[in-house]
């Protein structure tokens, strides 16, 4: 069965650049839409460790979604997504002499350029800090600093569908995303922290959302979950929160009925059937889809499950390993981690195969990015000036973000 845990990233433009998709650590780069950090990068979005579309991304990688929680930078932090992680400040306030024609996003999520002088002009543009994919189509959608939602897929009609998961959203400034693993939906926090659900067809009714108010979320047709505005983890849809996720959490992903997350103590939660793939310790970011999951130790370093070597099918085709070493800012995967990505301490990203059996990924985009988020087929990554690129499996139809986003 497919399921993906779209990690959620929340937009609080006070907070700090920080992404399903999102990371519990202080600013980690979370594009937007961290899942938790606290504090994040100083850039507009964070990279990675956030939610799963959370926009508070100017804030630390896994900055929830909520207001001040934003995806990175907030105090709460989704999953993540589809998904996000850590940062080291790509924002721009106060940082030393520029290079002319360099562009930056700002911790409010605008865009400035360098002048010869040396000196920061706003660039009239407001960046992208968060995203958050399906695990099981391509399809992705993103947040503006400002709240603002756009959604694309691959091939015409499935562009079609996406047109309309914008179109038919509800009227509201959008603080966090959370794409589903079936066909063209999405969970959305909204400007009061109330949860909405909703589709690319007209008078589409999900299962009721809970009450209250909320920072984080992680949406899938098997079960979602979410984080109030103080830490308390929730279930709701079919989703059983398990007995050991007690007290504030930091981040809090779901996938196949599975669920994960990050406690305040940064402490890693995930079903125990997948518990050896992770060393103790503290961590910042965690990811899940379908059956598989990563997690981004407090160092940058990644640990995945099914860990490397385990068999993949009958087939003979074997499960491989993340990269070692540590300092990673931030980690994404594609459905059942057939293929990963990471954005590496100097942003950069770095992408590798996870199954013996199948296609790894077009070739990595230059430039530096601060947050990265995986569908089914294709990842995406929102630049360190603000701009999104995506990148497919040979074979998949391109998927082409929105002029401007």
């Amino acid at each position: 069965m497919k399921s993906v845990a779209t990690l959620v990233l929340a937009v609080t433009l006070s907070a700090v650049g920080c992404g399903n998709s999102g990371t519990s650590k202080d600013g980690a780069a979370g594009g937007g839409a961290g899942t938790t950090g606290r504090g994040g990068t100083g850039g507009a979005a964070g990279s990675a460790a956030c939610t799963d579309g959370a926009v508070a991304g100017h804030s630390g990688a896994g900055g929830a979604a909520g207001g001040a929680a934003g995806t990175a930078g907030g105090t709460f932090g989704a999953a993540g997504g589809d998904a996000g992680m850590t940062g080291k400040d790509s924002g721009v306030d106060g940082p030393p002499a520029c290079a002319t024609g360099e562009t930056r996003c700002d911790s409010s999520g605008r865009r400035l350029r360098c002048l010869s002088d040396g000196s920061w002009t706003d660039d009239n543009y407001v960046c992208t800090v968060a995203l958050s994919g399906s695990s099981d189509y391509n399809t992705m959608c993103a947040l503006k600093a400002d709240g603002r939602l756009a959604c694309w897929a691959a091939g015409d009609w499935a562009n079609g569908q996406a047109a309309m998961m914008v179109t038919l959203a509800p009227a509201d400034t959008w603080k966090q995303i959370s794409v589903a693993d079936d066909e063209f939906t999405l969970c959305g926090i909204g400007t009061s922290g109330t949860i909405s659900c909703w589709g690319a067809t007209p008078g589409y009714s999900n299962q009721p959302q809970p009450a209250g108010t909320f920072v984080a979320l992680s949406y899938s047709i098997y079960g979602s979950c979410a984080l109030t505005d103080t830490g308390t983890p929730v279930c709701f849809n079919g989703a059983v929160l398990p007995q050991d996720f007690v007290g504030p959490f930091k981040q809090i992903a779901t996938a196949n009925y599975f669920v994960y997350g990050i406690d305040e103590n940064d402490a890693l939660h995930v079903p125990d059937i997948f518990a050896a793939a992770y060393p103790a310790g503290k961590y910042q970011q965690v990811i899940a889809n379908n059956g598989a999951s990563c997690a981004l130790r407090d160092d940058g370093a990644i640990f995945c499950s099914p860990v490397g070597g385990t068999l993949a099918s009958q087939v003979g085709d074997t499960f491989l390993p993340p990269p070692t070493g540590n300092g990673f800012l931030e980690v994404a995967a594609l459905y059942s981690n057939y293929s990963a990505c990471a954005i590496q301490a100097d942003r950069t990203v770095i992408c590798w195969l996870g199954d013996t059996d199948m296609q790894p990924l077009a070739a990595t985009p230059s430039g530096t990015f601060m947050h990265i988020a995986g569908c089914e087929g294709a990842m995406c990554g929102i630049r360190t000036d603000g701009t999104t690129v995506c990148w497919e499996v040979p074979g998949f139809d391109p998927m082409v973000p929105p002029v401007g986003w």
